[in-house]
Formats: C-alpha cells, structure tokens, sequence
C-alpha cells in the first residue's frame, strides 16, 4: 500500500478496535486523504488549534499571576509577623518583663525540664 507516512504502521494492524477508516488516516492513500480532508475541515483544525493554543497560553498566565500572589501574600505574612513580633515586644519592655531571647526569625522559649 502507498502510505503517506510510509515508516508508520496502520492502527488497524496492532488492534481491531482501530479497523475504521476515521481512527488512522495514516493507513488511507494520498487521493482518499484528499476527498476527505476538505478545505473546511482543515480550516475547521485551525481554529480548534488556535483555540486550544489560546487556552493553554491563558492557563500559563494565571499560573504566573497566582504564583506572583503567592509570593506576595507570604511577603505580606512575614511583614505582619514582624510587625507583631515588635508590638509583643515593645509590650514586654513596658510591663517590665524579661525580654525573650532572639534567634533569628524564631524565639526560643526559656523553659525548665519536665519531670
């Protein structure tokens, strides 16, 4: 057979359920391609590849856009817990307490050993 791809294989040899003429286009001749691959339905290809290009680019968008809102909303988590850290602070100094211990961004309590 004259196939238009010559180093594929027709579905129709590797399982029944591709023995149709619509499942492996690459099995059908050259002049039975054309009579079927009209210029409508290439067209109509084009358009449902662009729309499928437009959705994948707009997915790719809103991925950016969230992982920017990510990345500002854990800024934002970080600045208010500074800003909280230093009202705890400035509380302790004006009761009069002792001031914790700082060690970086986490404070470790001074506790004893339970028994």
């Amino acid at each position: 057979a004259a196939y238009w791809v010559p180093h594929r294989r027709p579905k129709g040899e590797r399982h029944a359920a591709h023995e149709t003429s619509w499942t492996d286009l690459d099995s059908l001749p050259k002049s039975r391609l054309q009579q079927v691959l009209t210029k409508t339905t290439l067209k109509g290809d084009e358009l449902a590849l662009e729309a499928i290009q437009g959705r994948l680019h707009r997915e790719a968008e809103i991925q950016q856009v969230f992982k920017h809102w990510e990345q500002l909303r854990q800024q934002d988590i970080r600045e208010d817990f500074h800003r909280r850290q230093a009202y705890n602070d400035m509380l302790e100094r004006m009761s009069g307490q002792p001031q914790r211990i700082q060690m970086g961004f986490c404070t470790v309590p001074e506790t004893t050993e339970r028994i």
